[in-house]
């Protein structure tokens, strides 16, 4: 019978010692696909226009492996 996704998460947990599931790492010999958030301001943007509700002054920078 196969794992259900509880199961399965429960296990990765189980091995990982920080309690964190692993972030893969993104095929990037293709395009990469919007996320659902990108894809909904796209949409939004396309109905009216530029707008400065979506423009942040700041930056994020994340540091580490991913594996």
């Amino acid at each position: 019978m196969e794992k259900g996704l509880k199961d399965r998460l429960l296990e990765a947990l189980s091995r990982n010692k920080s309690g964190h599931l692993p972030i893969a790492r993104a095929d990037r010999d293709g395009p990469i696909g919007l996320s659902f958030a990108q894809q909904r301001l796209w949409f939004v943007a396309q109905l009216d226009g530029a707008s400065q509700a979506y423009h942040m002054p700041a930056g994020l920078r994340l540091r580490g492996d991913l594996a």
